[in-house]
């Protein structure tokens, strides 16, 4: 096989390759944008959450302030896992190489050597990505999960304050 056959090989195999970083690129902003909204919403109900607790008095059930307290306690899990989603940002830089130069310039074998060495750090790239992207998104998941319970826990405070006998 000739060297321009070679480097053509080479030039297909990095294509697949920053394709797939740039899927994965995709899914980490997708992911990050998550944790950004989860975490506007937080901003949101931790702020009605006080202004709520605001209007607890002596007379108000204990019932109601451990409710509260519970869903404090949620949200402050949410806040932490969109904050840890957020902070994860160190991933290895993609490999760059630009383009094949003039024949003149440049030989084959060294065009072919450079492809060489993009197409061997390629997989690490993208596995590095990939690992990144879980650890983006398991923190989004957790947030997303007590989000939830901060929800069924107000709406049990809500039904709760509904029935209560006043």
């Amino acid at each position: 096989m000739e060297e321009k056959d070679k480097v053509e090989v080479l030039q297909q195999i990095a294509a697949t390759q920053q394709a797939d970083y740039n899927e994965l690129s995709a899914v980490w902003r997708d992911v990050t944008t998550k944790a950004r909204g989860t975490l506007a919403a937080c901003g949101v109900f931790i702020g009605a959450t006080f202004a709520f607790a605001q209007s607890i008095d002596n007379n108000t059930p204990i019932e109601h302030r451990i409710f509260l307290c519970l869903a404090i306690l949620l949200l402050l899990f949410v806040l932490g896992h969109s904050v840890a989603a957020l902070k994860v940002r160190d991933y290895r830089e993609p490999p760059h190489y630009k383009g094949i130069p003039t024949p003149g310039s440049t030989s084959w074998e060294e065009v072919r050597k450079m492809l060489e060495t993009q197409v061997a750090e390629w997989p690490d790239t993208n596995q590095d990505l990939r690992r990144q992207n879980s650890r983006i998104n398991s923190h989004v998941e957790s947030a997303q999960y007590f989000f939830v319970g901060f929800v069924v826990v107000i709406a049990f405070l809500a039904a709760y304050t509904i029935v209560s006998p006043r």
